[in-house]
């Protein structure tokens, strides 16, 4: 059996072309690989056409779009995954249309395809949120501080750094992570992030 164009360049993109030339990782080559193969299956249960006889002159606009649609209502997939798909036949349409010039204008078409708006409800789910808890890092910096402070007062203490107690102060935005510690010391008087 020969092989069709879509064989040829599919094969050549995938093994020449992103490794080689586009220097992708493994991982997004892939990534690739996988929306065409879930391409080529949508093709073969829903659209009747066997992969073996796929050639460029079905590869248009409206199959994109109607396999991107079967991803989303058919497979349940999010936004994200949707453009992770389209974004894979972006690249093999940019590969075509310096490969085979012949075919711009299809190709173009598809290119044109947007990526779709992802709504916090269509993403994964975030993480928690974090509740700020401030008495287990300030208790631990002040742990830190006091030795700090003890070992300045029991070594002979440079001249200017006067270890006279530890001041914590944390911000008005409870919600914050981070927090400032102030040490007193005579020659300066800075505030430094913890």
């Amino acid at each position: 059996m020969k092989p069709t164009d879509f064989a040829y360049y599919l094969t050549n993109f995938l093994s020449k072309y992103l490794p080689g030339t586009a220097g992708l990782s493994p991982n997004t080559i892939m990534s690739y690989r996988d929306t065409f193969s879930l391409f080529l299956d949508f093709c073969s249960v829903q659209k009747k056409i066997k992969p073996e006889k796929f050639s460029l002159n079905y590869l248009n606009r409206k199959l994109v779009e109607d396999y991107l649609a079967w991803l989303e209502k058919t497979r349940k997939c999010i936004v994200s995954t949707r453009n992770v798909r389209l974004s894979a036949f972006h690249s093999f349409c940019r590969y075509l249309q310096m490969e085979f010039p012949d075919y711009i204008h299809p190709v173009q078409q598809i290119i044109s395809i947007p990526m779709k708006k992802a709504w916090p409800s269509e993403t994964w789910p975030a993480r928690p949120e974090r509740t700020w808890r401030p008495s287990a890092p300030i208790a631990k910096i002040a742990t830190l501080l006091r030795i700090f402070n003890q070992s300045l007062s029991e070594r002979n203490p440079r001249p200017g750094i006067t270890p006279n107690g530890i001041t914590i102060s944390t911000p008005r935005n409870t919600n914050a992570e981070i927090f400032c510690v102030h040490v007193g010391r005579s020659d300066i008087s800075d505030e430094y992030e913890a």
